[in-house]
């Protein structure tokens, strides 16, 4: 069993090397055998990481190592930044259709 810190580094690990060789998550997560939605899931601690696929992403991590460039932080951020908006985006819209 995998401790939470090493999932954590591990899902960081996973981001930046997709967002720096400008892999979709779609495309990891063909690799990873699972479904896009999952993975999303997934690297937003929404849905559990088991030990599977932690060995998984370690293995693939192996073939595509995760740089360490500040260019790849900032995408990172800029990422989780369009999520976050997203879903207020969502949840504004949501509430105009429920006003008369």
């Amino acid at each position: 069993m995998h401790s939470e810190l090493a999932a954590s580094r591990l899902l960081e690990k996973m981001e930046r090397a997709r967002l720096a060789r400008r892999f979709t998550q779609h495309a990891v997560a063909e690799q990873l055998g699972i479904t896009q939605p999952h993975y999303s899931k997934i690297v937003r601690g929404t849905a559990a990481l088991t030990n599977g696929m932690h060995d998984a992403m370690d293995a693939w991590l192996e073939r595509n190592p995760a740089p360490s460039m500040q260019r790849t932080d900032e995408l990172i951020r800029l990422t989780r930044r369009i999520e976050r908006d997203v879903v207020k985006l969502n949840r504004l819209l949501t509430e105009r259709r429920r006003i008369p």
